[in-house]
């Protein structure tokens, strides 16, 4: 089940400058997210046991690129070999954290498969460390491994937990130039994630 509102705003080419601003809040929910499960639960599979976010659910999500070419100098002759011909583009990319499945390995006797653990009333989920990627980590205390019935799927739902969101910026400065009226040599810098923001993976 996918549900989004999906807004876009776009700048037509005006006075040298274009923009693309797009912005996504959405879910998806499913029972599992690939085409087959190669460690299914041969001791009970109950298909609502299962039911979670979409590996691949990202609840918000905002991309926006611009263009611009700079005004070159009209004026004086002999600044227009030097001005003109400039233009800088940017794109940015915004996004919420994926889900993470928490699960353990369980020997039932043909073989090891994966179990989602029991949750442990009353303790957070997450735990602050200044020294872990992106200042935060899971809590192992918060999980607790079933003992009455093997196999059998804990509290945790699948993909309950969320990894670290996503951020970068990038930006190119160009400078073009005409050599004959059908031919042009362009020379680009391009840096990408400006602001060196890590990104973390789950």
């Amino acid at each position: 089940d996918f549900h989004s509102f999906q807004a876009q705003f776009q700048q037509r080419l005006a006075k040298g400058f274009l923009a693309l601003v797009s912005y996504t809040l959405a879910r998806s929910l499913d029972n599992i997210s690939n085409e087959s499960d190669l460690k299914l639960q041969a001791v009970q599979l109950n298909p609502k046991n299962d039911r979670g976010a979409s590996d691949f659910d990202i609840r918000q999500t905002m991309t926006a690129a611009f263009s611009y070419t700079i005004p070159g100098q009209q004026g004086l002759r002999l600044l227009r070999p030097v001005t003109n011909g400039w233009g800088v583009d940017g794109v940015a990319i915004v996004r919420t954290a994926t889900p993470v499945n928490v699960t353990f390995s369980s020997d039932l006797g043909f073989g090891l498969t994966d179990v989602r653990p029991d949750l442990v009333p009353g303790v957070p989920l997450y735990l602050d460390d200044p020294v872990a990627g992106g200042g935060r980590r899971f809590n192992p205390g918060a999980f607790v491994i079933q003992q009455d019935y093997p196999g059998r799927q804990g509290t945790l739902g699948r993909n309950a937990m969320r990894g670290f969101p996503l951020s970068q910026f990038n930006i190119t400065a160009r400078r073009e130039f005409r050599i004959y009226e059908s031919l042009k040599l362009q020379f680009r810098a391009e840096m990408f994630n400006i602001m060196n923001h890590p990104s973390f993976a789950d």
